[in-house]
């Protein structure tokens, strides 16, 4: 049995997805009061309603399970979520809860390392999380995404990401984001402007949800996945330029960046810090994704990632162009199909 923590969330809806159409048992960890009605629609889920602040259903829901996928985290929270319960004490009940259970496997997911590791709170207890897998027994699989496409795509102020997507973060969230997201949320389709953190030459190798959750679960029985710490991203690593100027040819209009400066981003998640944790939280997203450039891999990831990826994976443009035809999806007419890169010189 499979225990998916975080089963109701974009990717874990997405690992649920795909382990049961392999066949596989999995088990998916769900709070009573949230919406998992689409995990049911495939055979052979099991539900099991917990919290991981609430260490007896954790150790319920371990019952009889042989492997752990995590993706659950608070860092863009709903009501009654902290980051310091769900992503530090929650992980450190879960793996220990895990060992005490004799599970097998434990895929966690994580976020490369950055020059704000110290200094950001959801990234300290990415880096505990880790620290604590290591000096455990278990057979675990740390994977480091790099920016998912679905989010930091959409965060720039798009909507064309999020159609079609399954339980998307963005729209499941904190008042404030959906406030932030009522006021931005379409700018690149109305404005041709993309409100990006950082410098507009900052390079991420933005991944798509499908391919992360494939490789997680790729990660769950590969040998050289186990008692690993794996860096995956997508195909290639591009600037926020770049996706403006991809977003332009899929969109058929021209779309520009326009930067937020580290300064803006620090000085606001002080001032929300006082009256609003959800959107201080957010902008510490934002100085994250800002404070350093992602690749598709690292080297000591390189062979390990090469040997479990056995499928193309979605560069940015085929993303957009995917999403942009989906019925209702907001948009001038389609551009011409170019190469499906993604506009990187």
């Amino acid at each position: 049995m499979i225990l998916v923590v975080g089963a109701t969330g974009q990717l874990g809806s997405a690992v649920v997805r795909k382990l049961a159409l392999e066949d596989l048992p999995v088990r998916a960890f769900v709070r009573p009061d949230s919406r998992y009605d689409h995990l049911t629609r495939f055979d052979g889920v099991e539900v099991v309603y917990g919290d991981l602040r609430d260490p007896t259903s954790v150790e319920r829901a371990l019952d009889g399970v042989s492997a752990v996928v995590a993706t659950a985290t608070a860092v863009l929270p709903r009501p009654g979520d902290s980051l310091a319960r769900v992503d530090d004490a929650g992980y450190r009940s879960l793996v220990d809860a895990a060992e005490r259970a004799g599970v097998d496997r434990f895929v966690f997911v994580s976020l490369p390392p950055s020059p704000l590791d110290d200094r950001l709170a959801h990234l300290g207890y990415k880096r505990r999380t880790e620290r604590r897998l290591r000096e455990s027994d278990l057979n675990y699989t740390v994977v480091r995404t790099a920016p998912l496409m679905e989010m930091w795509l959409a965060l720039v102020g798009s909507s064309v990401p999020l159609r079609g997507a399954q339980s998307p973060t963005l729209r499941r969230s904190s008042r404030a984001l959906r406030l932030y997201r009522g006021l931005t949320g379409s700018l690149v389709e109305r404005r041709g402007i993309a409100l990006v953190p950082g410098s507009v030459d900052t390079r991420h190798a933005f991944v798509a949800v499908d391919d992360v959750a494939t490789f997680l679960v790729r990660c769950l029985d590969h040998p050289l996945a186990t008692r690993a710490t794996l860096h995956f991203g997508g195909p290639e690593a591009v600037s926020w330029d770049d996706v403006t100027e991809t977003f332009g040819r899929v969109l058929d209009r021209p779309v520009r960046a326009v930067s937020i400066p580290d300064l803006a981003l620090r000085v606001g998640g002080l001032l929300a810090g006082r009256v609003s944790k959800p959107t201080a939280t957010l902008l510490s997203l934002n100085r994250y994704a800002a404070s350093t450039d992602t690749e598709p891999t690292d080297p000591e990831s390189a062979d390990a990632v090469e040997a479990i990826v056995d499928w193309r994976l979605t560069t940015v443009e085929r993303f957009l162009r995917d999403r942009a035809a989906l019925p209702g999806a907001t948009r001038s007419r389609l551009g011409r199909q170019p190469d499906l890169g993604t506009g990187a010189s």
